[in-house]
C-alpha cells in the first residue's frame, strides 16, 4: 500500500495532480509517515506541493488539506511506529504481536541525513527463529528501506531486532501497520 502510495505521489508530483496527491497523502499518512521534514517518505514535500497547487486555484483543495494536516496518529486502528537513532554497531529490538492469518509487514527507512548508516532488519519467532528478515548492502541505507513480510500461522509476539552495520549514526523511522483484526484469541 505505501509503495503504491508512493508511486501516486510522485505521479501526482511530476503531474501536478491535486488529486493523485491527496491520494497518496491519505495513504501514506495513514500507513504511519509524518509530516516531519525528516521524515523519509516525503510526505511534507507532498503536501507542500498541493498546498501551493490549492493557492493557485483559489484554496479549491483547503479542506483536504485541513483533514491531511489534522493528524493520523493516536488511533487504535493506527499504524505502530518507532523513531529511533543508532550508533555504528548499536543494536535495538522491539517486541510486536503479529495475527494469524493477515500479512505482518514491518518496514523501516533512514531519515535525512543518516549518510553511512546501513540498518539490518531481522524478525524473530517466540523461539528465536528467523521469520523475515532484509539485510545487506543493498537495502538499510539512505533511499532504499529495509522491508519484511510474512503470514504468521498463529498469534505471536515476535521480536524485530535492528543493527546499524554502517559506519555513521543512523536515525530512522521504523513502521508496523496494524491488523486489520486486532483480536488475538490465545
Amino acid at each position: 500500500m505505501r509503495r503504491s502510495a508512493e508511486e501516486m505521489a510522485r505521479l501526482g508530483a511530476e503531474t501536478r495532480d491535486p488529486v493523485l496527491l491527496i491520494g497518496a497523502l491519505t495513504t501514506m499518512l495513514g500507513a504511519g509517515a509524518t509530516l516531519a521534514a525528516d521524515d523519509p517518505w516525503d510526505a511534507a514535500r507532498y503536501l507542500a506541493l498541493l498546498q501551493d497547487i490549492s493557492a493557485a486555484r483559489g484554496g479549491r483543495y483547503d479542506d483536504q488539506i485541513a483533514r491531511l494536516t489534522g493528524g493520523f496518529r493516536g488511533t487504535a486502528s493506527g499504524p505502530s511506529r518507532y523513531d529511533i537513532a543508532l550508533a555504528p554497531g548499536e543494536r535495538a529490538s522491539f517486541v510486536l504481536t503479529v495475527v494469524q492469518g493477515e500479512n505482518a509487514i514491518i518496514e523501516a527507512r533512514l531519515k535525512r541525513g543518516s549518510d553511512g548508516g546501513d540498518i539490518d532488519l531481522e524478525v524473530l519467532g517466540p523461539d528465536g527463529q528467523v521469520l523475515a528478515a532484509d539485510r545487506g548492502p543493498a537495502s538499510g541505507i539512505p533511499g532504499i528501506g529495509v522491508y519484511a513480510e510474512f503470514r504468521p500461522a498463529n498469534c505471536q509476539d515476535v521480536t524485530v531486532a535492528l543493527v546499524n552495520v554502517g559506519a555513521a549514526r543512523a536515525r530512522l523511522a521504523l513502521i508496523a501497520p496494524p491488523a486489520l483484526d486486532q483480536d488475538c484469541e490465545r
